[in-house]
């Protein structure tokens, strides 16, 4: 798996624990009160904060788990490019 899939995977998982974290906090914010009256928008920002920081780590963590099982599956983006880039300009043909 790409970096770039890994990332968007981690994603996809982090964004709906995240939703249902927000949901509870704010639910347990209210206790019993109207929603209406929960200062919802620190809690927020927390959420999408600590969001963000959990896709980052998994992130890591899983590129680190793919780099043990399989090395030359997870070298990441740039040694790709760099070998279709010396394919495109022709120096890594040989000259006769």
């Amino acid at each position: 798996m790409v970096y770039e899939e890994r990332n968007a995977w981690a994603g996809l998982i982090i964004s709906p624990i995240s939703m249902v974290v927000y949901v509870v906090l704010v639910l347990q914010q209210a206790a019993g009160r109207p929603l209406t009256d929960v200062d919802w928008f620190p809690l927020m920002l927390w959420v999408i904060g600590a969001s963000i920081v959990a896709v980052i780590i998994l992130s890591i963590v899983w590129g680190i788990i793919a780099g043990a099982k399989d090395p030359t599956a997870s070298a990441g983006p740039t040694s790709a490019t760099a070998t279709s880039a010396a394919w495109a300009d022709g120096s890594s043909r040989r000259s006769s």
